[in-house]
């Protein structure tokens, strides 16, 4: 009778346990009209290294394109610089591209206005065409591509939200619209095993991490969780949200 107790007491406090910490994590709102992030003199990522980026979305339908992460120079740079993660305009795919160089997924549209999803840009090899789309860790296939050695300037530092033009200020046509929550980049590739775990537990960090915005702040000074420790600026209008996706929080996760 007595291991019955202790049996029974041990299950609640194990669920107890889960669905404290199996929450709703919060998001930053964009406006799709002059909403961006900047982080002071920082690119993190360049030249010909391997990349990843990962973030939830809930993104609004749009007819042009709607940037998550943009450094480097790609307007007016060399062939090959800059460094975009964005969701393609008229297919509403995601699409990461570089000066004169692209590759567009194929399957899942991302921008419904509806629906959280777990996005990754996973930069394989050198060339453009070596990144692979994941949509809740699933290869997103590939619906177009223009190649494009892949060689990242250092100039125009990260901006979230928006992507440069030549003079490294936000583009006006690219704005990201609706919510965005845990972006992470890395300098590294990053395994399927990883991503599947920093999708619900994003302190569950692999290594090579050098960028990491629970975006948890709303309004108030963004925060870079990584070594790098950088402070984010709001631009626009940038808003906070109760509402977010289905991420773990505490148990580590460094808030």
């Amino acid at each position: 009778m007595r291991k019955k107790i202790l049996v029974i007491i041990f299950l609640y406090l194990f669920l107890f346990s889960f669905n404290a910490q199996a929450k709703t994590g919060a998001s930053s709102t964009f406006d799709g009209s002059g909403d961006y992030l900047t982080w002071g003199t920082f690119i993190p990522v360049s030249g010909t290294s391997k990349r990843s980026i990962c973030s939830w979305i809930k993104a609004n339908d749009s007819s042009g394109f709607l940037t998550i992460s943009s450094w480097g120079d790609a307007d007016t740079g060399t062939a090959g610089s800059g460094y975009r993660f964005k969701i393609n305009d008229s297919t509403d795919r995601l699409r990461t591209e570089v000066n004169s160089g692209n590759e567009v997924a194929n399957t899942t549209d991302v921008s419904n206005g509806s629906t959280w999803y777990w996005v990754c840009s996973v930069l394989t090899g050198t060339n453009i065409t070596d990144v692979v789309h994941y949509v809740n860790n699933t290869d997103d296939g590939t619906a177009s591509s223009t190649a494009r050695a892949i060689n990242t300037s250092t100039t125009c530092d990260l901006m979230i939200g928006t992507q440069h033009t030549g003079a490294c200020s936000p583009n006006g046509t690219t704005y990201y619209s609706g919510e965005m929550s845990n972006l992470l980049i890395f300098n590294e590739q990053i395994t399927a095993v990883s991503m599947a775990e920093l999708m619900f537990n994003p302190s569950a960090v692999p290594g090579g991490l050098v960028f990491f915005d629970p975006m948890w702040d709303g309004s108030n000074t963004h925060r870079d969780l990584s070594s790098n420790a950088k402070s984010g600026t709001v631009n626009g209008n940038v808003d906070g949200s109760a509402s977010g996706p289905p991420v773990m929080f505490g148990g580590g996760l460094p808030l």
